[in-house]
């Protein structure tokens, strides 16, 4: 004893089957985005002292962090900066590179 209309049960077969097809086929893969270049530590502004470059260069720090690159410009404007990150975002080195650049330069002014 057949339930339901032949035509019916037939069409519900081809759509299982075609979206059991749908479901298996492999999705093409999402295009690439071009990545920028990261910025380097001279392409900052401002820009900072000379020393201050070399001593990252010969420390290993080849480009900053990107918490670096959002803090370094309003630190040095004499803002205040809360940023919350990640251990080992740049936090520490984005807060002491202006630090030090002031003091140097007080140093170096009042001598």
């Amino acid at each position: 004893m057949q339930l339901g209309h032949p035509t019916l049960r037939q069409r519900d077969t081809e759509e299982d089957s075609t979206s059991t097809i749908h479901t298996t086929q492999t999705m093409a893969p999402e295009p690439t985005r071009a990545r920028k270049a990261p910025r380097s530590w001279d392409a900052l502004t401002p820009s900072l002292a000379q020393w201050v470059l070399d001593y990252l260069s010969s420390m290993g720090f080849e480009q900053p962090t990107p918490v670096q690159k959002s803090c370094l410009e309003i630190f040095r404007g004499n803002k205040d900066v809360v940023v919350e990150a990640v251990t080992g975002s740049g936090k520490t080195l984005a807060f002491l590179i202006p630090v030090v650049e002031v003091c140097i330069t007080l140093i170096s002014c009042c001598q």
